[in-house]
């Protein structure tokens, strides 16, 4: 795994190559999914950014700072995450998490489609916990679940 910068050259084939539940989860946000514009609406309000690439799947991680020591986590993947998925976890957990604390972030909060989806056993796996289910959160009444760590 090769992580790259967080730049719209590196990010933009991940967006045209997003896997049909990333697809899903940016159309419950965005009306429709259009590489350039999208990166620039996550890159704008994001603290900290990633991309991750290994063969042709590719990761975005983004972090954002939100009030009282809570920082907002968001990923969208390619098709193929599989390939990714055991060297992002090691990393996410021995080094991105640990970086966040650091950064003074006292909670992690991170949103999913509220439908059954291995990323969710992922993400408690990575230390999340299932905190809340937002009803009606996304552009079209989709419920989703929130997911938190507390560092």
């Amino acid at each position: 795994m090769e992580t790259v910068a967080f730049t719209a050259e590196n990010a933009v084939p991940i967006l045209r190559n997003l896997c049909d539940r990333s697809r899903k989860e940016v159309l419950a946000y965005f009306a429709k999914v259009d590489p350039w514009p999208l990166f620039w609406a996550i890159r704008e309000p994001a603290d900290i950014g990633w991309v991750f690439r290994k063969g042709t799947c590719g990761v975005l991680l983004t972090a954002t700072k939100r009030e009282n020591a809570v920082w907002s986590i968001s990923m969208l993947t390619t098709d193929n995450f599989r390939q990714l998925a055991k060297p992002l976890t090691k990393h996410i957990k021995g080094h991105i998490i640990p970086l966040l604390g650091q950064l003074g972030a006292k909670r992690l909060e991170c949103c999913s489609l509220a439908e059954p989806w291995p990323t969710h056993k992922w993400m408690r796996h990575l230390g999340a916990r299932q905190d809340s289910v937002l009803r009606q959160h996304g552009r079209n009444k989709e419920d989703f679940i929130l997911f938190a760590w507390d560092l």
